[in-house]
């Protein structure tokens, strides 16, 4: 705000509706108007001669004084400020300052306004400037959230929860407790990562969450004043020096968000100071949103783990059965025919065995194409890392061509398909191969991928022993219905044309998203 750089009379300070006053070389007040007097509750003639950081917060006189020398320097300001009132309140102020310097002269002051930001008018300037701030913190928290919300690898996710809430809050260290076992885990920050709890520790904390529940909710205290048992103090210790090797004894505030079900506690998150300092309600507020959405997120980590071993138990069971249907039963088989042949050799029935040999050679190719196809589903798919068509060629490399079957494989064009759709279609692509091989009895197989810029089409041709059409959404046996629920999924068709001893063909296209 521009003031003359001629000296103000006491006549036009006190005359201004508005509150104004003037500082000497030495920052001493030298004139000031009623109106910045009854801000601050003083008289005037008090005000004069005193130091104008005597009226200001003194939490804030080192940055004011550090203004107060730009002023000098030639450089005006406009700062947010409290004022200290006579009755020790702090009043929220904004200060515009310029230098009063003739031309040509050295620096003999400064004159300064004061806006009262409790004023009307100026409490609704300050709650804009406070709203745009909430809206930038707010706008930080959401890119937060979204961040955990896509995380999927649990080291990867509490680091993230760590590091962001240590930025809110300065804490020293923390960790994560969670109880979804028998044997509880501990992830420790910063070093981000697990670690194996002692046995006693472990039953000892156990113990503390039967017999303190209110050490396990969400709250914030200063250690001294929790007044632990002796046992629960050496816990203490030992909990503490795991996160905590340098000092633990310097811990002094700690804040517990619990992560928690209907029923009971599943895990904490813990973060401590090794200092005086305490975690303030709003800290404590921006922890447990964030923290609360990790919560989510960790479960959902928990979930997919859950699925994923019950997906393996699920393909062990298959493949075992696998096992016993195709490979050992036609072990059993070849042991038949083999009894079977010693028996007619001992007869000299030797077209009989001739038969044996011919079946047991059959059987054995049969075992053998079914041992490849075990094999090849029990390796990781290849997909993530030759691609969807170098997978698809690495399968008819590795079972159909070994078991004899003679194949082709022609790609046209380049894909467009993003990965999981990819990764959707190669299985619809391998269930289709494994019905060849199982069922077709097919010397040859043919794959065509046809990419355009449009559409994904996919061919799958076999000269073998077909089989009548009819509903094949409901044909038993082949995995068509599978296949038909899995392109439909994708929004794509499935076309199946067959007819005994003809061959069958399988068309599957999908339009690109």
């Amino acid at each position: 705000m521009p003031f003359s750089s001629a000296m103000p009379s006491n006549e036009l300070i006190t005359q201004i509706q508005a509150a104004i006053g003037l500082i000497d070389t030495n920052d001493q007040l030298t004139q000031v108007n009623p109106y910045l007097a009854r801000l601050v509750g003083y008289a005037t003639e008090d005000m004069i001669g005193q130091p104008i950081v005597a009226f200001i917060n003194p939490d804030q006189h080192t940055f004011f004084q550090n203004k107060l020398n730009t002023a000098k320097q030639g450089f005006n300001f406009f700062i947010p400020v409290s004022l200290l009132g006579k009755d020790g309140r702090l009043i929220e102020s904004l200060l515009a300052f310029s230098r009063i310097q003739p031309e040509g002269q050295v620096y003999q002051g400064a004159a300064f306004f004061v806006l009262d930001i409790h004023h009307e008018l100026f409490q609704n300037l300050y709650n804009e400037r406070r709203d745009f701030q909430k809206g930038r913190e707010f706008s930080g928290l959401n890119r937060i959230m979204t961040d955990i919300a896509r995380t999927w690898d649990l080291e990867q996710l509490l680091n993230l929860v760590f590091s962001s809430i240590q930025t809110a809050t300065g804490f020293d260290g923390g960790g994560f407790f969670a109880y979804r076992n028998e044997k509880p885990t501990l992830f420790i920050y910063p070093e981000g990562k697990f670690i194996n709890l002692p046995d006693e520790l472990t039953a000892g904390l156990q113990q503390i969450r039967k017999e303190r529940p209110d050490l396990m909710q969400s709250n914030f205290w200063i250690l001294s004043e929790i007044n632990p048992s002796p046992e629960h103090l050496t816990l203490h210790h030992e909990f503490f020096n795991l996160l905590s090797p340098d000092n633990p004894e310097d811990v002094n505030a700690v804040m517990v968000l619990s992560m928690a079900d209907s029923k009971r506690t599943n895990g904490i998150f813990g973060f401590f100071h090794q200092s005086g300092e305490a975690f303030t309600p709003e800290m404590m507020e921006l922890a447990d949103i964030v923290t609360s959405h990790a919560a989510i997120a960790i479960e959902n980590i928990y979930l997919l783990r859950d699925i994923e071993i019950l997906a393996a138990e699920k393909e062990r069971l298959r493949l075992s059965r696998e096992l016993h249907d195709s490979v050992a039963q036609g072990l059993y088989s070849l042991m038949l025919f083999g009894e079977a042949s010693r028996r007619a050799l001992s007869a000299n029935k030797t077209e009989a065995v001739a038969d044996n040999l011919e079946e047991m050679i059959q059987l054995s190719r049969e075992a053998m194409r079914d041992l490849r196809l075990l094999i090849f589903e029990l390796r990781p798919p290849l997909i993530n890392e030759i691609g969807f068509t170098g997978a698809i060629v690495a399968r008819l490399e590795s079972v159909e061509k070994r078991s004899g079957t003679h194949t082709e494989c022609h790609i046209y064009g380049d894909s467009n398909l993003t990965g999981e759709v990819e990764t959707e279609l190669y299985w619809i692509v391998h269930e289709a191969m494994n019905n060849v091989l199982k069922h077709a009895k097919a010397d040859n197989v043919g794959v065509d991928i046809h990419f355009t810029s449009k559409s994904t089409r996919v061919i799958i041709k076999d000269d073998g022993v077909g089989f009548m059409q009819g509903d094949y959404g409901t044909t038993s046996g082949v995995g068509l219905k599978s296949m038909a629920e899995r392109v439909a999924r994708l929004g794509g068709r499935l076309r199946v044309d067959s007819e005994v001893g003809q061959g069958t063909t399988i068309d599957i296209a999908l339009d690109n998203q």
